[in-house]
């Protein structure tokens, strides 16, 4: 897995970079084998924005997050993501269920 920190117009401390790489570990749990995990990381005035693209086997993620801190902003940005998983698993499983019930409901085939 590659992980990209980027910092624009904000400096990025060890304990930031720490932190974010906590989260891509996480974020590896969640998606099936992850490829890439960028994190983009700048300051508008004293707003802290994180922009967040995953790019795993299952396609590619993103998300954004503000708040007054960064720490604020990446779990922002990583819950944003982490939701969008668990609603395409949720859609996934649901068509896996509705295919089987209907492969249950058929009648068998009887001869005359």
């Amino acid at each position: 897995m590659l992980i990209t920190i980027s910092f624009h117009d904000a400096e990025g401390t060890p304990a930031l970079r720490r932190y974010t790489q906590a989260l891509s570990q996480d974020l590896a749990k969640v998606f099936k084998q992850v490829l890439s995990v960028e994190w983009h990381l700048s300051t508008e005035r004293h707003l802290c924005r994180v922009r967040l693209q995953v790019h795993a086997r299952s396609g590619y993620f993103r998300a954004t997050g503000e708040g007054k801190a960064f720490r604020a902003a990446l779990d922002q940005a990583a819950d944003k993501l982490m939701d969008q998983r668990r609603r395409l698993k949720d859609i996934a499983r649901g068509a896996r269920r509705k295919a089987s019930a209907a492969v249950r409901r058929t009648p068998p085939a009887t001869e005359s």
